[in-house]
């Protein structure tokens, strides 16, 4: 039998025992607080970049922005750009209303050496201080466009009254923008 000052001091060990394995879930627990502090930054920052590099391409690839009243302006980011990146020539467009809609009306060349399939044109509207006021897209006619051939484009769309200007840009449906050169061409209201 155990005396009792053996069972005090048995007694204190497993309840020094208790008290460490009472502390240890807290220091994990502060552990891996911090671990979900750090992971949220860093994944707060990988969705800045991502979002940055985004907004920096949608940039570098719209073709052209004309302003209603001009009788011709582009906005082409990609003017110094080598020819040799360039796949499609925009040869002309223009975009009109008719009742309740805002047509837009195009010829598109494939200047590239290679076929190009599910080629779409996207249209998007501004106001007149360049306020993004509605985007439309299509397939062009040609599906798909030979190296060399040229194709008509038509993108219909709820008009506006306050749409002034209107930019356009060339992509593929399951990929992103192609490099496109572009002649300008002022819509009529």
């Amino acid at each position: 039998m155990l005396s009792d000052e053996e069972r005090r001091i048995i007694y204190k060990g497993e309840d020094t025992g208790q008290k460490d394995e009472k502390k240890a879930p807290n220091s994990i627990r502060k552990v891996d607080y911090y671990l979900i502090i750090l992971l949220s930054i860093l994944l707060v920052s990988v969705i800045g970049l991502y979002l940055l590099i985004g907004i920096n391409t949608y940039k570098n690839h719209k073709t052209v922005s004309v302003s209603q009243n001009s009788t011709a302006s582009s906005k082409n980011p990609t003017s110094t750009v080598s020819d040799s990146v360039y796949k499609l020539e925009l040869l002309d467009w223009h975009w009109v209303t008719d009742q309740n809609y805002a047509i837009t009306e195009g010829e598109v060349k494939n200047i590239s050496n290679e076929t190009l399939a599910d080629v779409a044109v996207k249209v998007v509207f501004y106001d007149s201080d360049e306020r993004f006021i509605r985007s439309e897209e299509n397939l062009i006619a040609l599906n798909p466009i030979l190296a060399g051939q040229t194709s008509l484009f038509r993108v219909k769309t709820i008009y506006n009254p306050v749409m002034t200007s209107a930019g356009i840009e060339f992509k593929f449906l399951s990929d992103g923008s192609i490099w496109t050169k572009s002649v300008s061409q002022a819509g009529e209201k």
